[in-house]
């Protein structure tokens, strides 16, 4: 089984910070969605999330197919198991809408499951759902984004390396390591981070009927599945088993 470690490439991301440096094992191919019998149809969500097809990393795209599968095959009741840290913010909001109203379209009701760890991405992907129920020591959580700002020229001045980037447009070479961070450089990241954040906290805001503000005031941070029930981030505490017995 390959591995490596999880990158971003330079996209900006909705991740659990704790997420960062770990190894992701190539899966099998994701399993397509699981028939529970009474016309309940899972569809698990598992590790980190890429907008396209990858081949370490499950992504939108097939989460969105798995979705549309079960449908195809006859499903009144989806269930979204999830047990991820999140991932890109590119493809996020999107697919949520889109998996919500092809259930809609279908008359199939639509569940999250915090199977685990749903946090950042994955909660958005989750509030694409009606309803997200959480075991007690479920992770939910880290509503936010972050973006990375290296500046390695201390190292190549060590190793001997100059560089020289010709570019266009005052904004072309931020985030390039090897030029020198500037404050202009960050505060354009800032400004970046914090319109996709807004986003974010709209979308949480009107799938769960909490304010913006409350949002934001969560300041990205993870909680078990008893407080998360308590700070309307679910709707109850149960088990995957009481929730397909629903």
């Amino acid at each position: 089984m390959k591995s490596r470690a999880f990158t971003s490439y330079g996209q900006a991301l909705a991740l659990n910070p704790q997420a960062f440096g770990m190894l992701v094992f190539e899966p099998p191919t994701p399993p397509e969605s699981r028939d529970v019998g009474a016309g309940v149809h899972v569809v698990d969500v598992r590790g980190p999330l890429m907008h396209h097809a990858d081949p370490f990393c499950d992504s939108y795209d097939a989460i969105k197919a798995r979705v549309l599968g079960a449908l195809e095959a006859g499903a009144r009741s989806v269930v979204l198991a999830i047990d991820s840290p999140g991932g890109l913010v590119s493809g996020m909001l999107d697919t949520a809408t889109e998996i919500r109203a092809a259930c809609e379209a279908r008359g199939a009701r639509l569940i999250a499951y915090v199977d685990g760890q749903t946090t950042s991405a994955a909660y958005a992907l989750a509030c694409g759902a009606p309803e997200i129920y959480a075991p007690s020591t479920g992770i939910v959580g880290s509503i936010g984004v972050i973006d990375a700002v290296i500046d390695a020229t201390a190292q190549d001045a060590a190793i001997g390396l100059k560089y020289s980037l010709v570019a266009s447009g005052a904004r072309k070479s931020d985030g390039n390591p090897h030029v020198p961070t500037t404050d202009a450089t960050l505060v354009a990241a800032q400004a970046r981070v914090d319109g996709l954040a807004a986003m974010f906290f709209q979308h949480v805001s009107s799938s769960r009927r909490i304010s913006v503000d409350a949002v934001a005031a969560l300041q990205a941070g993870i909680v078990n599945g008893m407080q998360a029930n308590a700070l309307g981030l679910t709707d109850d505490v149960l088990s995957l088993d009481q929730v397909l017995s629903l």
